[in-house]
């Protein structure tokens, strides 16, 4: 063995020994490298990558897969269930909406109308009262 690669093995169990006894600060250190992060994000924005990891995402919070949510979009003619507004016209695909206490699904939503259902904590009466209070303030 040469002197170089004697000292590149006394390097590499320098190394490793140093990670052993320090392994949280250097994992720390190497999330928050730009490199990293570089390579990481480039990761999940590829388009095949970002499908998996929806298509994961369906199942594990809804039950249900791509192909459902496609056959569910084109029962709603690519449309919010709530404004009507086209998938097209949107940044972003339309939301699984769900009830919450029996995890049924009820249809695909835009953001907007998704947060509008989920702040008013999908209570009838608060929509119907708000209903009239526009109803009343536009004197329709």
């Amino acid at each position: 063995m040469t002197p170089e690669e004697k000292l590149k093995q006394k390097r590499k169990e320098y190394s490793k020994k140093y990670y052993e006894k320090n392994k949280e600060i250097c994992k720390e250190r190497t999330k928050s490298h730009a490199s990293c992060k570089t390579a990481r994000d480039n990761y999940r924005n590829k388009p095949e990558v970002k499908e998996k990891n929806r298509n994961r995402r369906l199942v594990n919070a809804y039950g249900m897969t791509n192909e459902d949510y496609e056959k569910l979009l084109e029962l709603q003619h690519f449309c919010c269930a709530g404004c009507g507004t086209h998938q097209n016209e949107l940044d972003k695909k339309l939301n699984v909406d769900h009830d919450h206490k029996t995890g049924i699904i009820r249809g695909l939503l835009c953001g907007n109308c998704n947060r509008a259902l989920g702040l008013v904590k999908d209570n009838l009466q608060t929509l119907t009262r708000l209903h009239q209070y526009l109803e009343k303030s536009h004197g329709t």
